[in-house]
Parts: C-alpha cells; sequence; structure tokens
C-alpha cells in the first residue's frame, strides 16, 4: 500500500470524525424514524429507552470512578459528556418524544444534580474527610432530589393518561400506553374499567392510581379523546 492511498484513508477517516462530531456537539431534529430502533418499542418508547440507558450507564460509571478514586476532572468530563449524550437524544427526537418538554426538564435536571452530587463528593472528601461531613452531605442531596421529584409533579405531573384501544369486552377495554413521564406509568398493555362507548383505535383518557415505589397503573377510562386515533396524546398537549 503506497503512502497516497493511506493518506487518502486518513482523509476520509478524519472527515468521517468530523462529520459524527458535528451531529453530537450540534443536533438536529430528525424529520423520519431513525433506522436503529427496537422493534417491540414504538418510537417514543425507543427514545426514551435510550435516555433511561445513557442515564443508568452514566450513575453506574460515575460511582466506579469515584471508588477507583479517579481525579475531579475525569469526573467532570463523565458529567459533560452524559449531559451532550442526553441533549443528543433529546434534540435530535423531538419530533417523535411525547410531551419532550418534560423530559428535557426531567434528565436536564437529573444530570445536574448527579453531577453537583459527585464532583462535590470528590471535592469534600479531599478537603474534610469526615464521615459527618460526608453523610450531611448525601442527606443534603437527597432532600434536593426529593425536592425537585415533588417540583416535577407539581409541573409537569397528571393523574390521568392516555392510550389507544385495542379491545372492548363488556365493561372492560384493554388499552396500550405509552411510557408517560408525566403520570409515571409505564408503557405496556392494560386491562381498565370502561363506562362509555368505545371502539378499538379510539384514543381514550385514562384515569390512574399512584402506587408507592411502583409508578402508576392506568385504572379505568374517564374520556374519549379522539375517535380511531393511534397516538397517546392529543396534538394540543404535545405541542
Amino acid at each position: 500500500m503506497d503512502i497516497i492511498n493511506i493518506l487518502d484513508r486518513i482523509g476520509c477517516w478524519t472527515q468521517n470524525v468530523i462529520k459524527v462530531l458535528k451531529l453530537f456537539f450540534f443536533p438536529k431534529p430528525l424529520n423520519r424514524p431513525p433506522k436503529i430502533r427496537l422493534k417491540k418499542y414504538t418510537i417514543h418508547e425507543t427514545f426514551s429507552l435510550y435516555l433511561q440507558l445513557v442515564f443508568i450507564l452514566y450513575l453506574v460509571i460515575g460511582v466506579l470512578m469515584i471508588i477507583a478514586k479517579m481525579p475531579i476532572h475525569a469526573i467532570l468530563a463523565l458529567c459533560i459528556v452524559a449531559y451532550l449524550a442526553i441533549r443528543f437524544i433529546l434534540i435530535a427526537g423531538a419530533n417523535f418524544i411525547i410531551n419532550v418538554s418534560a423530559y428535557r426538564f426531567f434528565y436536564y435536571g437529573l444530570v445536574g444534580i448527579s453531577s453537583v452530587a459527585f464532583v462535590g463528593y470528590m471535592i469534600l472528601r479531599r478537603i474534610k474527610n469526615d464521615p459527618m461531613y460526608l453523610y450531611g452531605f448525601i442527606g443534603s442531596i437527597t432532600v434536593v432530589v426529593l425536592a425537585f421529584r415533588s417540583y416535577f409533579k407539581v409541573r409537569f405531573g397528571r393523574d390521568y393518561t392516555y392510550g389507544v384501544v385495542e379491545e372492548v369486552k363488556g365493561e372492560l377495554a384493554k388499552v396500550f400506553v405509552h411510557d408517560d413521564i408525566s403520570a409515571n406509568v409505564k408503557p405496556g398493555y392494560y386491562w381498565v374499567t370502561c363506562n362509555l362507548k368505545v371502539k378499538p383505535g379510539d384514543l381514550v383518557k385514562i384515569a390512574i392510581e399512584n402506587k408507592t415505589l411502583r409508578g402508576a397503573i392506568p385504572k379505568g377510562v374517564i374520556e374519549v379523546a379522539q375517535s380511531s386515533q393511534t397516538k397517546t396524546e392529543p396534538k394540543a398537549e404535545t405541542e
């Protein structure tokens, strides 16, 4: 292989790297569904799962770095990369994530709080390596997390969600519900009570019941939002 071919390959590789970095740092909303998606999930669930996986991976790596006593600048670099990755997913999937503003607030908030927790813990351990100070700091972060959770519920929380009717049997209806962060409902099929006249394909508003440490569970249909609609949330509320 001559030097010209080697240089040509290096040039092509460099261009590809620059394109990827440009896309990562300056993402744009996708107009078409991504080619890489999970078959058992809708596009909304796919993006939501990506967000969850990135955040969990970030937490795991952060804890391992603290245990390994990595330098603070390495922790800061991890926090920045996690923020950029979540930002990329939220912007790229803006046209497909239902109620994207709630997801944006939720994940940006969690990344911010966890970044303060990681960096603050590392600094405090170096300055005051006293268990009382460390426990106090951990307690403070716990209070902040609970306050953030409460504020999120006030700002975005709902006591209902939306679902698409799949099947009707007497006073019961089988509905499919998307991942709904505002109602704290997991995606899936649920049998709920239904005293209204509905048919498969209808978009319905569903009351939920909150379960401690288990999220919310759809309980019963309270309104027919749109007839024969396949989205799980009216357009007016998603914009």
